[in-house]
């Protein structure tokens, strides 16, 4: 995921001078894939791996809030720079 992003890829939300939209076929049917195919499964493989239910259930929880966050001001910051996004 992040191999196809190299150019491009950050932790800071920021669209690039040079930035061109990814269409592979992970960004056309996975609109977020390093957070739905990376992260959230890493998360919950260390909670089941460590038997953490309740640090599952509590952690993704708060985990979810700012990560929404974050997904819901990407569209939107791509929207506006890809208004075909």
């Amino acid at each position: 995921m992040i191999v196809s992003l190299v150019p491009l890829w950050t932790v800071k939300l920021i669209i690039a001078r040079n930035h061109v939209l990814v269409t592979s076929l992970l960004f056309r049917l996975v609109r977020h894939p390093n957070y739905y195919l990376n992260i959230l499964p890493e998360l919950i493989g260390f909670a089941v791996a460590l038997h953490a239910f309740w640090t599952l259930v509590v952690g993704m929880t708060l985990y979810l809030v700012p990560l929404l966050v974050r997904i819901s001001r990407e569209e939107k910051a791509m929207r506006v720079h890809f208004p075909h996004y």
